[in-house]
């Protein structure tokens, strides 16, 4: 419907459960025997809406419906929407209790991530019903359980097992409702590790200096819109971009959260990602290499590692490795190929910083296979102690 170019002003969804409760609750009088019904508003001039109320009967149709109905007065279209702003409470005609998640997915992938709940749902052995805003892709999945019979933990973990599915799919940890206790714990997920961590301690430390945390993240999945060898990608910063590495799409982002932070006017920036394997053939596994415009910038955050024990190494940005950024078509490629390539993955980020006093931290200590002095095997969280050392210092001064 979306597709075809009609925009309702509401575009509700309900499944086969979820009609079931509201029927049991409030009687709205939807299909007997319908696999789901797709509720959609539209409003406008009257001839529009007759025009476009035609073409979503005929791709309804199409797709497969066996039944349409079209209020008549607003008493028939307050039942038809009685049934879904019910849906919730109606639950209770049908469990015990009920577990909501709120995911959002590209409208495109619902029917895929559809398939895949209900593939969850037989696999925990949990009754899920459907509910969500079709036109945004807003998913508001139901969990079914009885707590009584010690279905709880099996509840939560099929609904995280549904949120990671709507990630898999290219959507997001909430379509509207925002990240509160519940969410936070998947926070991880889409997002940086020593970032938030710092930002936590920052919350708890309350140094006098003005932080703003920017998280760009992203996955070199295969999809209908991934990243081609040879696009030619515009940056936030207006700047062109040749792609000749798709596997290096993560400093496309990176360098447009840098050039975000620019934009703020932001005194400096400071940037950490696992940027480079090459930083690991150069360091190994226990430093991690720290670039930069700023000299006095990259000597505090040195000094900011000594003092809580992270070890950080400055290398070289070579302004000469510049030449191997160049572009027939773009304003630079994504990577300069594999000699220098930790030193050219920082300049490419470099150039997209705009003067302001920059520093790359490129993590190559960020996992560990063995026990180090700092941490155990897997992950390290290295950078949160030099971000809050360097940050503590800064109040010194």
């Amino acid at each position: 419907i979306v597709a075809a170019g009609i925009l309702p002003s509401a575009i509700e969804m309900m499944d086969r459960l979820t009609i079931e409760a509201a029927e049991l609750a409030v009687s709205p009088g939807y299909p007997a025997g319908a696999g789901a019904a797709l509720l959609v508003e539209l409003d406008g001039v009257a001839e529009q809406v007759e025009e476009d109320a035609a073409e979503v009967e005929r791709i309804c149709r199409a797709c497969g419906a066996f039944e349409l109905r079209a209020a008549t007065d607003d008493g028939a279209r307050a039942l038809l929407w009685k049934g879904r702003k019910s849906a919730f409470a109606a639950m209770g005609r049908v469990a015990r209790a009920y577990y909501v998640q709120d995911g959002v997915v590209p409208r495109t992938k619902l029917p895929e991530v559809l398939r895949r709940i209900e593939e969850l749902s037989d696999a925990h052995g949990l009754r899920v019903g459907n509910v969500f805003h079709a036109g945004d892709g807003n998913l508001h999945p139901l969990v079914l359980y009885d707590p009584e019979a010690g279905e709880t933990e099996r509840a939560r973990k099929l609904a995280e097992a549904i949120l990671a599915a709507c990630l898999d799919a290219g959507g997001s940890l909430t379509g509207e409702h925002g990240v509160g206790v519940d969410k936070r714990g998947y926070m991880k997920l889409v997002h940086g590790s020593e970032e938030l961590a710092t930002m936590r301690a920052v919350g708890c430390v309350k140094p006098d200096v003005n932080v703003i945390a920017l998280i760009p993240a992203t996955e070199n999945a295969i999809g209908d819109n991934a990243i081609h060898p040879s696009d030619v990608f515009t940056s936030l910063s207006g700047k062109t971009v040749e792609v000749n590495n798709t596997d290096a799409e993560g400093r496309l982002i990176l360098a447009d959260a840098v050039a975000y932070a620019a934009n703020l006017g932001v005194d400096e920036i400071i940037d950490l990602a696992t940027l480079t394997g090459a930083c690991v053939v150069a360091l190994g596994r226990e430093m991690s290499g720290v670039f930069g415009n700023d000299q006095a910038l990259v000597d505090r955050l040195l000094s900011a590692s000594r003092t809580c024990g992270e070890q950080l190494w400055q290398l070289p940005l070579f302004a000469d490795y510049k030449e191997s950024l160049k572009s027939d078509v773009a304003d630079l490629k994504n990577t300069g190929g594999s000699e220098g390539a930790a030193i050219n993955g920082a300049l490419f980020i470099e150039s997209f910083a705009n003067g302001t006093p920059w520093a790359h931290l490129d993590l190559s200590s960020a996992v560990v296979e063995k026990d180090t002095h700092l941490a155990r095997k897997g992950a390290t969280g290295v950078g949160v102690g030099t971000l809050i050392e360097y940050l503590l210092e800064m109040q010194r001064r």
